[in-house]
């Protein structure tokens, strides 16, 4: 998809070949799914950013649908052949509106700071050193589950600002959704001091992992209706 001037000071182009509401497009899209499903054997896709999916106001597309609608095409067309070729696949999004429970399996609550912004490394407004980012990640885990009850959280947690964060978020984690890690053995902060993860600290995100593994079987017992955001201590 191409970005350039408006439509009004451009000469007619043909439609983008990767749109899914194009042959091109769908066969893309579909062959995408084969290769990471069937011929790598993923067993499953964590999807990243639909958010500027599609976009450009001198995009020319093949069918009637824009913006929310065409992201959905995109996903439903995805969706569709990763479920063709394994049933058991999980699909996961960034798309907490009941109008996309066809199309996803788990919802990621997404990043927790814009590393790319001003002040992007800064954790959000707190009254402890960490429990920032665990009032910022309730809240969406609290949008998430009201938009698609039925649907698993995947708790995210890329990037946290300090070890402070890291502690406070893997053990909070567990009793939001799906515990996720993107760190080995350091965070991305500016402060070197900051950066390498103290091994108390993986081993404490082993145990609360190891926790989470626990209630798996007892969870899948109760019916959806009884399921939900869990309270999360942040303070004192």
């Amino acid at each position: 998809m191409t970005l350039g001037k408006p439509a009004s000071e451009t000469t007619p182009v043909s439609p983008s070949p990767s749109t899914p509401e194009s042959p091109a497009g769908r066969k893309l899209i579909q062959q995408a799914a084969r290769t990471m499903i069937d011929e790598l054997g993923a067993d499953g896709i964590k999807i990243d950013f639909t958010a500027s999916t599609p976009s450009g106001s001198a995009l020319t597309h093949a069918g009637p649908s824009w913006g929310i609608d065409l992201l959905h095409e995109l996903l439903a067309v995805l969706y569709q052949a990763i479920k063709k070729i394994n049933p058991d696949a999980l699909v996961i999004t960034h798309t907490p509106d009941p109008g996309f429970r066809d199309v996803t399996d788990m919802l990621r609550l997404k990043d927790v700071l814009m590393l790319d912004q001003p002040g992007g490394h800064n954790e959000p407004p707190n009254n402890r050193p960490g429990t920032g980012v665990i009032d910022t990640m309730i809240h969406r885990a609290r949008v998430a589950t009201s938009a698609c009850p039925e649907l698993l959280i995947d708790t995210d947690g890329w990037a946290l600002p300090s070890q402070a964060a890291y502690q406070s978020w893997t053990s909070a984690q567990t009793r939001l959704g799906v515990p996720s890690l993107y760190y080995t053995d350091r965070l991305d902060v500016p402060d070197p001091s900051e950066q390498p993860i103290p091994s108390a600290s993986l081993h404490a995100t082993a145990r609360h992992w190891a926790t989470y593994r626990a209630t798996l079987t007892s969870e899948a017992e109760l019916p959806t209706k009884n399921r939900g955001v869990q309270a999360v201590q942040t303070g004192p």
